[in-house]
C-alpha cells in the first residue's frame, strides 16, 4: 500500500485578513504552503488550489500534480 498526501489549499483564507488567501501569505521568507508541502518532502504530493491561483502554483511548484478545488471543501477533497 502506498500514501499519498493531498493538501486541499483552494480556499479564500478571508479570515485571516491580507490581500492575498493565507496560503499564499509569506511567513519566514515563503508562503505558508511552502512550509505545508516541506513537511511532506519525499512524499507524493497533490496540492489542490482555486482556479485563480493556478498561475501562483505552477510558477512557486513546478511539476508539482496539482488539482482545481470545487465550490465546497468536499467538493475540492474529491476531486483530488
Amino acid at each position: 500500500m502506498q500514501t499519498h498526501v493531498i493538501i486541499v489549499a483552494a480556499g479564500r483564507g478571508s479570515r485571516a485578513g491580507g490581500d492575498i488567501p493565507k496560503q499564499w501569505q509569506i511567513l519566514r521568507g515563503k508562503p505558508v504552503l511552502a512550509h505545508t508541502l516541506a513537511a511532506f518532502a519525499g512524499w507524493p504530493v497533490t496540492l489542490v488550489i482555486h482556479p485563480d491561483d493556478r498561475a501562483r502554483a505552477e510558477a512557486l511548484f513546478p511539476g508539482l500534480p496539482l488539482v482545481l478545488g470545487g465550490a465546497t471543501r468536499s467538493d475540492s477533497v474529491r476531486a483530488a
